[in-house]
């Protein structure tokens, strides 16, 4: 892929797999995250070339682009991002990444801890929850309790029932505009409206559907949350193998959106160029069904 090669890699072959998880134009799921919760215990194909110096950067970039609300688009779209291996795409970004460094026994998830949130400019109450910084999820999945206090900031935000489809998800007036923030690294990073809201899933158009859902996971799991594509989308994303860190910032034409935090950190922000020896590629955009996030959910978790 992109020019990089490994040899014996394993791959998974399946016969049956969770309502349109896979999809054309998907034919299968290449992994992420770290070897230690692959079932197959099985080297990953970014891990592989991290650890074996192909990378002349031991990182993985990630830029997300927006085609919500843009008239005329396609199911599929030539530009709907970019993945960068072996280093980071300093045209996509302005200013530092805030790497946020995670702890040697920490290599499952990319996770990291939130810092803090805000609801149209009121704070939520959160217990530093890990959350895991996945490109593979749509959404933004929290604990039962943490999304009550999300959506009682939302005037008439309402649970969506079980008969929609949609039970684990609120609705609220499309009316309104919704501002709301996370915390990571001492930074405080801006999620924007158009990536809140999901729109009109039920019989009535006045209500749309927020991005962020509830996932309740049991004691043993090392992660309470997941950021996907509703969070990331707002950021440049990175993922460095050594010193291990998951790294954020600002978008150019988006510097707004990262501001300080209440939570004074170091961290040991620092910029990198695209390295000579990195191979970008492009990310084809497709639409992502919300039915189809807790189906992807489960492969995750």
């Amino acid at each position: 892929m992109a020019g990089f090669r490994v040899t014996g890699q394993t791959f998974a072959v399946v016969n049956a797999t969770s309502s349109n998880l896979i999809v054309n134009p998907l034919s299968g799921i290449m992994g992420l995250a770290w070897k230690t919760i692959a079932q197959t215990d099985a080297t990953p194909f970014w891990q592989s070339l991290a650890s074996d110096g192909a990378w002349s950067s031991q990182e993985m970039g990630f830029y997300f682009q927006r085609w919500r609300g843009v008239t005329g688009v396609t199911q599929v779209e030539t530009s709907g991002g970019e993945f960068t291996m072996g280093g980071v795409d300093s045209s996509k970004y302005i200013g530092d990444i805030n790497y946020i460094p995670i702890p040697s026994g920490n290599t499952d998830y990319w996770r990291i801890t939130v810092q803090g949130m805000t609801v149209q400019d009121d704070s939520i109450s959160l217990s530093s929850p890990q959350a895991a910084i996945d490109t593979g999820t749509t959404l933004i999945g929290v604990p039962s309790s943490v999304l009550q206090s999300i959506y009682a900031q939302i005037p008439n935000a309402e649970p969506m029932s079980a008969s929609t489809g949609y039970s684990g998800y609120y609705q609220y007036p499309c009316s309104t505009t919704v501002s709301a923030s996370l915390q990571f690294g001492g930074l405080s990073y801006s999620i924007s409206n158009a990536d809140f809201s999901l729109g009109s899933f039920t019989r009535d158009p006045s209500m749309c559907t927020g991005a962020f859902f509830q996932i309740d996971l049991d004691g043993s799991s090392p992660i309470q949350w997941v950021a996907g594509a509703s969070f990331l989308t707002n950021v440049y994303s990175v993922f460095r193998y050594n010193p291990t860190a998951v790294g954020f910032a600002a978008l150019i034409g988006n510097e707004s959106s990262v501001s300080n935090g209440t939570v004074s950190t170091s961290n040991g922000g620092s910029s990198f160029g695209k390295s000579s020896g990195a191979s970008t590629l492009a990310i084809g955009n497709w639409g992502v069904l919300v039915s189809a996030v807790m189906a992807a959910l489960a492969v995750l978790l």
